[in-house]
């Protein structure tokens, strides 16, 4: 019977979804993993410069998630100077007097790290691990795998 294709077989597809499935995990994965990379080496310690923050002041902002704003005194470990009017924002409320350990990006920029900050930046890491891991898997898988030659 001309022009006859059996039920489950699609003229021409070959490999294509499979392939586009993997390629897109792959993309997608290494897309978030270069997003959150600089977060997560900033929240486990391994970039930027470890310091403290000693509190003259904390201000809670406003809006449907308002954070305080806490400013003072800041030492970096690796500079005796002292940085006056550095300013961090936190979820918590410290009092004046109050200590912060904070790491101060290249940018600047003064963070805090919790370990519930830590936890879920880590998993966002591990997902997008697992991604590209599952994309690779069904890469090597199509690359290996011997097709019989259509009749």
């Amino acid at each position: 019977m001309a022009g006859y294709i059996p039920v489950g077989r699609r003229r021409g597809t070959g490999n294509r979804p499979q392939l586009l499935r993997g390629l897109g995990f792959v993309v997608i994965g290494a897309a978030l993993l270069a997003t959150l990379w600089p977060t997560f080496t900033g929240d486990m310690g391994w970039s930027g410069r470890s310091g403290t923050l000693t509190v003259s002041s904390c201000a809670l902002g406003a809006g449907s998630h308002p954070v305080n704003t806490c400013q003072g005194d800041l030492r970096l470990s690796d500079d005796p100077t002292v940085h006056h009017g550095a300013w961090v924002t936190t979820q918590n409320d410290y009092q004046p007097g109050s200590a912060i350990p904070v790491r101060a990006g290249t940018d600047g920029s003064l963070q805090t790290a919790t370990g519930s900050d830590r936890l879920a930046v880590g998993f966002g890491v591990l997902m997008c691990c697992a991604a590209v891991a599952v994309g690779l898997t069904e890469l090597v898988r199509l690359a290996t795998t011997r097709h019989k030659p259509r009749r």
